[in-house]
């Protein structure tokens, strides 16, 4: 489908893959129809009009407070957060 996707694993029976509208609203159906036959899956529910931030520096894995300190800041300007991935390495 030359779909550029970014997968995060979500919990034990779930999955979220973040496309790029732009990319995907074509194919949405073939895409679709494509993961039910694959994998039966109980629901799939879609979600558009979202940013992705990415928030990079070296340290910050070390550093208390990092994550509340951005959280804070989102939540100041009311803006909700639907999905958090934090990796372990910096």
């Amino acid at each position: 489908n030359d779909l550029s996707f970014e997968h995060t694993p979500s919990g034990i029976d779930t999955m979220t893959i973040v496309v790029e509208t732009e990319s995907f609203i074509d194919k949405e159906q073939e895409i679709l129809a494509g993961i039910h036959r694959a994998v039966q899956p109980d629901s799939i529910e879609l979600e558009s009009d979202l940013a992705l931030i990415a928030i990079v520096g070296r340290g910050m894995k070390d550093g208390r407070g990092t994550a509340a300190k951005i959280f804070t800041a989102l939540a100041q300007e009311n803006i909700n957060i639907k999905m958090i991935d934090q990796g372990s390495s910096e």
